[in-house]
């Protein structure tokens, strides 16, 4: 059963270890953004280190908005780094709730021209939670023009 970390420096040597571990059997770890329920991980900067010693990063753009930051500057910050995007959308300071592209405060235009401009190959995964929130976003990325 899971136990929480005891302390920072416990948390950070297991992520370590995970690092090391999969670096050594040619995997990839990836770390992803959390959301305001969480209380780690919200921010760019508490991704530097890991990004550093080898760990990929994870952008969940409903993360990404609900903490307070634009999507746009966790790729900017990564680059390449990044090797899978949760695709949602929220409300900064708000319940994480998977809401459709086109709803909520994600700027998606804004973050697609970037997804362009930095020649993104990795995943890119809907995450949403009603096949109407699918619906409502595929409807608006056509209608964007975007697919």
């Amino acid at each position: 059963m899971f136990q929480p970390f005891k302390t920072e420096e416990e948390r950070e040597q297991n992520i370590l270890e995970l690092v090391s571990f999969c670096k050594k059997h040619d995997l990839m770890l990836c770390l992803e953004n959390l959301p305001l329920e969480v209380k780690k991980f919200h921010t760019p900067e508490e991704f530097d280190f890991y990004i550093e010693k080898g760990a990929f990063f994870t952008l969940d753009t409903g993360h990404a908005v609900i903490c307070g930051f634009n999507p746009v500057s966790f790729l900017e910050r990564f680059g390449d780094k990044v090797r899978n995007i949760h695709l949602q959308s929220g409300f900064r300071g708000k319940k994480d709730e998977h809401y459709a592209i086109g709803d909520g405060e994600f700027d998606y235009m804004s973050f697609f021209k970037k997804l362009k401009e930095i020649e993104y190959d990795g995943l890119l995964t809907l995450e949403l939670l009603s096949e109407k929130t699918a619906l409502d976003s595929l409807n608006q990325l056509k209608k964007s023009r975007l697919i």
